[in-house]
């Protein structure tokens, strides 16, 4: 059963004061992880060159696909968790979280397996041209396996955000954005890895956040 002891002040703060304290967080961990293209594109167009960036931005398509499924996931779930909690069954919003993780885990993989399946034909569609290609068959085949971990941090975060954990959630954000901002320029500049690095950065940054999250969740659930 989920521990809701830290939730209390959800059905005792008025709403005004709770609304800000809630969205400033969440806002900026939004803004911090829509950072991740920004600082892409950025170290790749100073480290690689322009074909780079244009895979990098036909790939982008395919990251807001699985975004948008765990997002979808996520706030569906967080939705029923926060009602859940709020009426005192605890039980289950448990099993609201554990749906909500399986479904993210089948529908991810099943993506997943699509996309590395049929990837030229999806990297064509999203427009990549026989001089970009390369790039971006470099870059998906790093970055897709790390789906899984994007869409673990996403729907984590958002359940977390609906036990009243704003500023947990903002945190393991901000640890995925600011490990890319470092693995970066160490990747594409150090090692001379180009494309390649830009997408094991953003893949490992992910899987950060993953592991901040995952471990901080099931220590707020009882067996």
């Amino acid at each position: 059963m989920i521990k809701n002891e830290k939730s209390l002040f959800l059905g005792r703060d008025r709403i005004f004061p709770l609304l800000v304290k809630m969205a400033l967080p969440a806002m900026a961990g939004m803004l911090v992880q829509a950072l991740y293209n920004v600082v892409d594109t950025i170290f790749v167009g100073r480290g690689v060159g322009p074909l780079a960036i244009g895979a990098l931005s036909i790939v982008f398509p395919i990251q807001m696909i699985v975004s948008s499924f765990s997002m979808g996931i996520g706030v569906g779930t967080a939705s029923i968790v926060s009602r859940r909690l709020g009426e005192g069954r605890e039980d289950r919003a448990s099993a609201a979280v554990g749906t909500g993780y399986t479904a993210m885990a089948i529908g991810t993989l099943i993506l997943m397996a699509v996309m590395t399946i049929f990837m030229k034909p999806v990297l064509v569609f999203f427009g990549a041209t026989d001089a970009i290609m390369p790039y971006a068959l470099e870059y998906a085949k790093i970055i897709i396996p790390g789906f899984f971990f994007f869409a673990l941090s996403m729907i984590a975060s958002t359940m977390i955000r609906a036990e009243g954990m704003a500023k947990t959630s903002m945190t393991g954000m901000m640890i995925g954005a600011v490990l890319n901002c470092l693995l970066d320029p160490l990747f594409i500049f150090a090692f001379g890895m180009g494309v390649k690095g830009v997408a094991l950065a953003t893949t490992l940054s992910q899987f950060a956040s993953s592991c901040f999250f995952l471990p901080y969740y099931i220590s707020q659930t009882e067996k």
